[in-house]
């Protein structure tokens, strides 16, 4: 399983005092260690989502985590996009 993203993403300099890119690199980390990486990490995007609705700001931004896509990398020739 790979966990990449479909969109270039702006560094955490583009909101002083904040770090998302931190953020998204330990909640894929995390994932990609536990039992079910995509529902781990589907579930946090929702999180996002919800923080993004109740209080939009720079650091809360879907570009930061609405990109994060997982790939099946496997050998039997059946990569696809989940």
């Amino acid at each position: 399983l790979v966990a990449a993203t479909v969109w270039a993403l702006p560094t955490s300099a583009a909101v002083p005092g904040a770090d998302p890119m931190a953020e998204l690199v330990i909640a894929v980390d995390t994932a990609l260690d536990g039992d079910d990486p995509v529902t781990e990490l589907c579930a946090w995007q929702r999180t996002r989502l919800a923080r993004w609705r109740e209080a939009p700001g720079p650091a809360r931004s879907p570009a930061f985590w609405a990109a994060l896509t997982c790939l099946d990398a496997s050998d039997d020739g059946q990569t696809w996009v989940r």
